[in-house]
């Protein structure tokens, strides 16, 4: 009896997948392919033509002193006095150091007495001159003498100068050599001046760019904080450098509040020649192998052209050149492409 009831388990089991396995099957829906409509757009005609663009070379480089001055003594003796200091400042004609000049000062004391007296004694010899009771030429070598002690005078004089060494410009001291006290040589390297007063910056410009600048250029330099600052060219070099292809162009700042740094970073931005292009959208360039190319309408037909990129503009339009195309002509313009107004 048991046995019986398993089997008819078993039987029930089997009927009962069945019947699934046929609904299931049969009330599955069928797969569709879906349809894509796809959306054709009709070429248009745009009529376009040549025109000048700015264009602005970006170049980065660093501020540094439009003149460093090397300051040498004159005279050979005892520094005596010292009124610099590394990375200080100072001005024009100020008096940066001073040599010995006691000895000079000395005799040059005495040749000032020396001098009175002469002038004295020629007076006196005038005055008797004029009496008959002296001669011309006792007039005249006394003249003589007068002249002699005021050449001297002169030339301590000049030797005093020489010991007291001047800045030749305002300007940063960049390095002091000697120490007070010490003993220097002539010709001896005293300081190190630099002119912040204008600052230089060397650009490097491409020699495929390099017909693009003139010396009228207008430059601008951007400092840190996007401050910017007008600059000039200083002048144009006849060559460019064989190992970079570049040309070095020194560029000047006016900084006569010394309110930029030397070693400073900076972007500078150079307004080239403008450029004569035809603006379009990217999506209007075609290839054709490594060629860039466009389609043109003339005389009814439609006409591929190879064209030049010459630049890409900011807002993604670019400019484009080519020999073969005229200052107007009719652009074909297919897909979502469009042409800047």
């Amino acid at each position: 009896m048991s046995f019986l009831k398993g089997k008819y388990y078993i039987v029930s089991l089997i009927v009962t997948t069945a019947l699934f396995a046929w609904l299931y099957n049969g009330n599955k829906p069928e797969k569709t392919a879906e349809v894509v409509e796809k959306v054709e757009f009709e070429p248009k005609i745009k009529r376009v033509s040549y025109d000048f663009y700015d264009d602005v070379g970006v170049f980065y480089a660093y501020t540094k002193p439009f003149e460093s001055f090397v300051i040498k003594s004159e005279a050979t003796g005892k520094i005596v006095e010292l009124n610099i200091e590394k990375n200080g400042f100072v001005k024009e004609g100020d008096v940066i150091a001073k040599i010995d000049s006691e000895t000079l000062e000395s005799e040059l004391k005495y040749l000032n007495i020396a001098l009175n007296v002469a002038n004295n004694d020629l007076a006196s010899l005038i005055a008797l001159e004029k009496g008959s009771f002296s001669t011309r030429s006792k007039v005249k070598a006394q003249e003589a003498k007068v002249e002699e002690i005021i050449s001297k005078i002169e030339i301590k004089e000049a030797q005093i100068r020489k010991n007291i060494i001047k800045a030749p410009f305002d300007g940063y001291v960049k390095e002091v050599v000697p120490k007070f006290g010490e003993f220097i040589s002539s010709n001896q390297k005293i300081a190190v001046i630099e002119d912040l007063s204008v600052l230089k910056m060397t650009i490097s410009i491409p020699e495929n760019m390099y017909y693009k600048v003139n010396e009228e250029s207008i430059v601008e330099v951007v400092l840190p904080e996007n401050r910017r600052i007008l600059g000039v060219i200083e002048s144009l070099p006849k060559s460019s450098n064989d190992k970079t292809h570049t040309f070095e162009i020194d560029v000047l700042i006016e900084n006569k509040d010394l309110e930029v740094e030397s070693g400073l970073a900076v972007t500078t931005l150079v307004d080239f020649t403008k450029i004569r292009a035809v603006k379009i959208s990217p999506y209007i360039l075609e290839t054709k192998g490594e060629q860039l190319t466009i389609d043109i309408l003339e005389t009814g037909k439609i006409r591929t052209v190879p064209v030049r990129l010459v630049k890409v503009l900011r807002d993604n339009d670019v400019l484009i050149d080519s020999n073969e195309l005229k200052e107007e002509f009719d652009l074909v313009v297919r897909g979502n492409a469009y042409v800047s107004e």
